[in-house]
């Protein structure tokens, strides 16, 4: 199934590069990439634009907003079905995007699949391993509320959600 990353980037211009190569190593290869630029005063654009991917768009807002108004902005002009959204100082692993749709496709009454994600430095050096809700259990059954408004997913590109589903709802 395809894929649309949103990433909401301000001043991202030291991380970005790193966030948008990750993507573009993904073994599923059916995504697009919105960089909602959020006003930036650094080179960020500039970065985003010198991708010749055409999977790569840059959406440049004429006010800053914030992440979660760019995050939004994004998923309003998302074309596919299923949508992650990629910070711009983080990075995906290689299957992320992959294993994370197939695990949707195979449940179509879910609308949210997730997974652990690894802690990295400035430099890429691995220094922790973050278990999702680890002080508390993993959410089933309507757990998509929770997600959108109580931010309990500390790196949104650990997931992949349905774009209709976010839409719809009143978070």
């Amino acid at each position: 199934m395809s894929v649309s990353i949103v990433m909401a980037a301000y001043n991202a211009a030291a991380y970005i590069r790193d966030a948008i190569d990750s993507v573009m190593q993904q073994s599923l290869t059916d995504w697009e990439l919105l960089v909602v630029d959020d006003r930036s005063t650094d080179d960020t654009r500039d970065i985003v634009r010198a991708y010749a991917d055409p999977r790569i768009r840059l959406i440049a807002r004429e006010h800053n907003g914030g992440p979660a108004r760019a995050r939004h902005d994004g998923t309003v002009v998302a074309q596919y079905p299923y949508v992650s959204y990629l910070d711009s100082d983080d990075r995906l692993r290689p299957t992320a995007l992959e294993v994370l749709s197939r695990a949707l496709d195979g449940h179509p009454e879910a609308v949210l699949a997730y997974a652990d994600f690894v802690r990295i430095d400035a430099k890429g050096e691995q220094f922790g391993f973050y278990r999702y809700n680890r002080r508390r259990n993993r959410p089933d059954g309507d757990a998509l509320e929770d997600f959108l408004r109580n931010n309990h997913m500390p790196n949104g590109g650990c997931a992949v959600i349905r774009r209709d589903v976010v839409l719809q709802s009143n978070c």
